[in-house]
């Protein structure tokens, strides 16, 4: 709550009376009108907290209502709801949940979008059309597109806890989007507040990728950095920056679907290629010898991953490959 009573320094006016479980905030006046339907109010705590978290946005990044950042602007609102309703239920000691409107009438779940027809991917399975804004297709699909964010925050929030996770949100709505922001600005976003508020390398930092990666969003220019403190797993790979490459490889197609294929610049004797996410966990290998490689990824999530390959038990090179389907 402390992320709106900084920004909403002036009376907000609720006006209740429409005839459906409906909410929205008016900008222009301030104002907050609230639905009902039979003994149904649109007033529970997180809807009224949604709306007031659009209040947030316009104090702020002040995305608009079209495509991408309309999809963003409704995901921020349903995080501060949910972060708002969490506050207030551990005052009281009430659980919490991940639900929009629960106590009235569930309309989006952020740990499962797809529930309530939501995609959780960027441009997966029920992803709605951007490229029409008009007001039939819900101007780009912004109720419905906001499930990826919504689904970003959630595994973020698994990873780092809701607190952090929450942080990095405001900062990144605060400081580092615009009007017109999409998802991939989003991811820089908010990897830049992760930076600034828990340092360059940090698990943090990581996990803001990672989460983003787990819903179809990544960039080959922003990827995670390897600590280089010792572990026990022999899943993770820490992949040195200044390590001596023998020879380099050729991985395509990048971005790649279905398989992923490599190519050595001469034959190689028991070589073993290796694909690796953005948290340094190897979910792949496979052992080859020749010039050619092929790597079945038609299970493999969207994301940026790693590909290793070492021959003859040495390191011989290391690529970034996206995997979109």
């Amino acid at each position: 709550m402390k992320y709106l009573n900084y920004h909403i320094t002036d009376s907000v006016l609720i006006d209740a009376g429409i005839d459906s479980i409906a909410a929205f905030y008016n900008t222009d006046l301030n104002k907050i009108r609230l639905g009902k339907r039979g003994n149904n109010w649109a007033s529970t705590i997180d809807i009224v907290g949604h709306e007031l978290a659009h209040r947030l946005n316009y104090q702020t990044a002040n995305l608009t209502f079209y495509g991408e950042s309309g999809a963003l602007r409704e995901s921020i609102a349903d995080i501060f709801a949910t972060l708002g309703e969490r506050y207030i239920r551990t005052i009281y000691g009430t659980p919490w949940n991940w639900t929009i409107g629960e106590d009235a009438q569930i309309i989006r779940d952020l740990a499962h979008p797809s529930l309530h027809g939501q995609p959780e991917e960027y441009h997966g399975f029920n992803w709605q059309d951007t490229s029409n804004l008009n007001s039939t297709n819900d101007y780009g699909g912004v109720h419905n597109n906001c499930g990826v964010s919504n689904k970003w925050f959630y595994n973020l929030s698994q990873s780092i806890g809701p607190d952090k996770a929450g942080l990095i949100a405001y900062y990144m709505l605060n400081l580092n989007l615009s009007s017109n922001s999409g998802f991939h600005d989003a991811l820089q976003a908010s990897v830049s507040a992760a930076e600034n508020l828990y340092g360059n390398c940090s698990d943090e930092r990581n996990a803001v990728i990672s989460a983003w990666s787990s819903v179809g969003v990544s960039s080959l220019n922003i990827i995670p950095c390897h600590n280089t403190s010792p572990g026990n797993d022999n899943d993770r790979l820490s992949i040195a920056q200044n390590e001596e490459i023998p020879f380099h490889v050729s991985v395509y197609p990048n971005p790649a679907s279905n398989e992923i294929n490599i190519e050595f610049p001469n034959d190689t004797n028991d070589c073993i290629v290796a694909i690796i996410n953005t948290l340094g966990n190897k979910i792949k290998e496979v052992a080859t010898r020749g010039r050619n490689a092929t790597i079945d990824t038609t299970d493999t999530p969207n994301g940026l991953y790693y590909v290793n390959v070492v021959a003859n038990g040495m390191h011989t090179d290391k690529a970034k490959v996206i995997i979109s389907k």
